[in-house]
This record gives structure tokens, C-alpha cells and sequence, in this order.
């Protein structure tokens, strides 16, 4: 897929596939809440003739590139190119042969076939490439079956409140379902640990030695900045740790975060994994870089 065909593919198509649905019609436009914020008005314009939107309470819009770059949290055009792909279904991952059919009336309009735990060798092939273990994986994630367009699909799944899974595998990057914000409670709720996605929460511990034991919040998208806001307002913390991407994005979310909570001390961790970008990258690097010394020292003998 390149971008033109990317930019033909009709924004209510990639709103559906990430759970949002038209509240009005006005004229020949469609109405609809934000996706990037909660809100009773709505807001969020499409017109479909020219397939792009406008966000009012922004003040911006764009085509889908420039959704799906919001929606995703990816700023890279290829990236953005792959997911679109995955959402209308012309980039097939490999098939799985054991995808029960049915529908799932809560989960929009993809039909989840099914949670099982991961086991299929080319999502265990595909964490390991992120440098995460399966087992230490298997706590957190499931292996996803699904329908999109008729066909069955699978990926990794991370479920989140509204009862949708974020789903990744080497081709596609999105959400079965509703688009909504993870809470995985500790012992504690006194620290909480944000993070943009599921990946860098996985990575973490991993990275730092830590214990998943500290309440965690996924935001899932830094769209959904506002959503954590609301759900901190409600479970107050006294320290906030932000393990956001290293971009313009991450650093907004972080502004946000800052001056909606300014009586919870905010602390940003992205000074930790500041060469590589985030949390993941940074695991996998440290990775690599161990494998090149421990190959430097065999061939050194």
C-alpha cells in the first residue's frame, strides 16, 4: 500500500476499526465524538466526499495519515503504511488454520474467535525479536484470534478497560474492539507507572530489574492522554512516573499529564532510555550491544 492508497481509504472505515461510530449527520458530514478526548458534544467532523476531518476542539484535521498518526502514536510513514493495511485487511499475516468463526457483539466490528495462551512459534519468534521473554510475556498477554473482512487473523493481545485487546504481530499494529487505557493494579497505588504501550510496560522490568508489583497504566495511544487524566482524577496518585516516547508526541503527553494533575508530582523516566527512543528499543539495543561484546570476547580468545 502507498500513501495515495492509503489516503483513499474512507476515514469512517479506520474510525470503525478503532471503535468509533458517527453520534450525527449534518448535510453530507459525519459527526462524532473525539477519539482523542472524552467529550458529550461532539466535535469530530468527516466529510466523506473528501475523505478528511477536522477536530474542532484542536482546531486541526487532516486525511488518514494524519488520524492514524494520532490514533497509532507513530510518526514514521511506512509504519503508519503497515497499519492501515492491517485495519482493511490487504496485508494478510500468516493464517492461522484454527480460528473458531463468531461474533462478538461488544468488540465493534472485528469478531474475536478467541484468547488462548501464546503459544504459535511466529508470535514467539516475534516477542523474542523485541528482546522479551515468552514466559515472562505470557503473564500479561494473550494469544488473539480474530475476523477482519472475512478472514481469520492473529496476534498478541493486551487487553484493556473497555474489554478490547491491542493486538501486534510483525504486520499489524491496532485494536480488536474498543479503544481504551490499561490499569494492571500493584500492592501499591501510591507510584503508578505510565507507559505508551504495552511493549515498553513488558520491557521495563526487564530493563531495569524492577518488579511489575508498582500499579501500571498503558495508555495504549497517546490519544488517550485525557482518558488517563480522567482515571487519575479519580484514583489520585502521589507520583506519577511517565515512560513515554522520545518525541514530540511523548512530550506533549507528558505537558498534558503536568498541567492537568499539578498537585501529583510527575516525573519523567525518558531520560533512561534517551538514545533509543523508548522503553523497547532501548531493551532491545542493550541486547544487541551485550551480543557484540560477548562476540568480541570469543573471538578475542
Amino acid at each position: 500500500m502507498n500513501v495515495h492508497q492509503a489516503k483513499s481509504v474512507p476515514l469512517e472505515t479506520i474510525l470503525g476499526k478503532y471503535g468509533h461510530t458517527p453520534k450525527q449527520g449534518r448535510g453530507t458530514d459525519l459527526w462524532y465524538q473525539s477519539p482523542f478526548r472524552d467529550e458529550t458534544t461532539p466535535s469530530f467532523v468527516v466529510n466523506p466526499r473528501k475523505n478528511v476531518y477536522y477536530d474542532h476542539g484542536e482546531g486541526r484535521g487532516g486525511t488518514v495519515i494524519d488520524l492514524v498518526s494520532r490514533l497509532s502514536g507513530e510518526t514514521d510513514v511506512a509504519s503508519i503504511l503497515r497499519i492501515v493495511s492491517g485495519l482493511v485487511g490487504e496485508i494478510v499475516p500468516t493464517v492461522s488454520r484454527e480460528v473458531r468463526t463468531g461474533k462478538d457483539p461488544s468488540l465493534g466490528r472485528e469478531s474475536l474467535a478467541g484468547a488462548k495462551e501464546l503459544s504459535h512459534p511466529a508470535l514467539v519468534k516475534y516477542l523474542e525479536g523485541r528482546a522479551i521473554p515468552p514466559d515472562f510475556a505470557r503473564q500479561y498477554v494473550k494469544e488473539v484470534h480474530y475476523q477482519a473482512g472475512g478472514k481469520p487473523y492473529f496476534g498478541i493481545g493486551f487487553r484493556n478497560e473497555s474489554g478490547g485487546y491491542e493486538v501486534r504481530n510483525p504486520y499489524f499494529k491496532g485494536c480488536i474492539g474498543t479503544k481504551d487505557i490499561s490499569v494492571l493494579p500493584g500492592t501499591t497505588h501510591k507510584i503508578v507507572n505510565v507507559f505508551e504501550g504495552f511493549m515498553d510496560f513488558l520491557s521495563w522490568p526487564l530493563l531495569s530489574g524492577e518488579t511489575n508489583e508498582t500499579t501500571a497504566l498503558i495508555l495504549n495511544s497517546v490519544a488517550l492522554t485525557d482518558r488517563a487524566v480522567s482515571y487519575f482524577q479519580a484514583h489520585p496518585a502521589n507520583e506519577i512516573r511517565l515512560f513515554l516516547d522520545n518525541d514530540q508526541a511523548g512530550r506533549s503527553a507528558v505537558e498534558r499529564l503536568r498541567t492537568a494533575l499539578p498537585s501529583c508530582r510527575i516525573v519523567d523516566m525518558s531520560d533512561r532510555y534517551r538514545e533509543s527512543g523508548d522503553v523497547n528499543r532501548e531493551l532491545m539495543r542493550l541486547r544487541d550491544r551485550k551480543a557484540e561484546l560477548q562476540k568480541a570476547i570469543r573471538k578475542g580468545k
